[in-house]
């Protein structure tokens, strides 16, 4: 009996000791991690921006090199990087043992629209993206004769009329589904506040209001191909002259 009651203590002691080096072996590990250079950062990758530059992401991020890789706050540094208009969504991996791989998802412009002597830039979920004095030189549907409100940076864009932002944006969003939207140049408001569309092949669209939007669309895509197999490039397609669609042509 007493020979079975010291193998006992014997292996107790053992147990004790394997689990005192484990966890002597994981602490050791944590400082080593912690206070090696052997972990410091020695470079940042910036991958997924195509507008913003490297640079000043990392700049944004305040990512410093040299600093230990474990002690890095990634969700400070999402916030930071977030906090430039352009970008809709960040990671940050550890590839370890000295590299940040910073993960970018930019905000794409969707439109522009003018403003008093300012051009103001938006994404297709309508949040501004900047205001500039002069227009730049992109291929970007306008929007036209909408009063605005609220033209912050990186919030989104009001329009002070009957007709909403969100039924713009909604409305460009179905003109993408019917592969129309890289056809148009200008959405205009007119003073019925009713829709007109200018095409980029000259072609002039009297959308009316925006109701039924799904089967206007379907007409229009119709008798855009129509016209183009006929190669007519000058005229106006009205939704407002009956229940069916009408074809006017103009003069060169």
């Amino acid at each position: 009996m007493a020979s079975k009651a010291v193998n006992r203590k014997i292996k107790r002691r053992k147990r004790k000791f394997k689990l005192f080096i484990f966890f002597m072996l994981i602490a050791t590990s944590i400082y080593l991690m912690f206070n090696t250079k052997y972990f410091n950062i020695e470079e940042i990758v910036v991958v997924g921006n195509s507008q913003i530059e490297t640079d000043k992401i990392v700049l944004l991020s305040g990512i410093e090199k040299g600093i230990n890789i474990f002690k890095l706050r990634k969700n400070a540094v999402v916030e930071n990087i977030k906090m430039h208009p352009y970008i809709k969504g960040v990671s940050v991996d550890r590839d370890l043992p000295k590299k940040v791989v910073i993960n970018i998802l930019e905000r794409k412009e969707a439109f522009v629209i003018k403003s008093l002597d300012s051009y103001i830039y938006a994404d297709d979920e309508g949040k501004v993206l900047s205001v500039l004095s002069d227009k730049k030189d992109v291929d970007l549907i306008k929007l036209s004769n909408f009063g605005i409100t609220n033209v912050i940076i990186g919030q989104n864009l009001k329009l002070e009329e009957d007709i909403t932002m969100k039924e713009i944006l909604d409305f460009m969003k179905k003109c993408k589904i019917v592969k129309l939207h890289d056809k148009l140049t200008v959405i205009n408001k007119n003073e019925n506040q009713q829709i007109e569309l200018l095409l980029k092949n000259g072609l002039v669209v009297e959308f009316g209001k925006l109701r039924n939007i799904n089967h206007k669309l379907s007409f229009l895509v119709s008798i855009l191909e129509d016209l183009k197999s006929k190669n007519i490039n000058n005229g106006i397609i009205s939704f407002n002259k009956g229940k069916n669609p009408v074809f006017m042509p103009t003069n060169k």
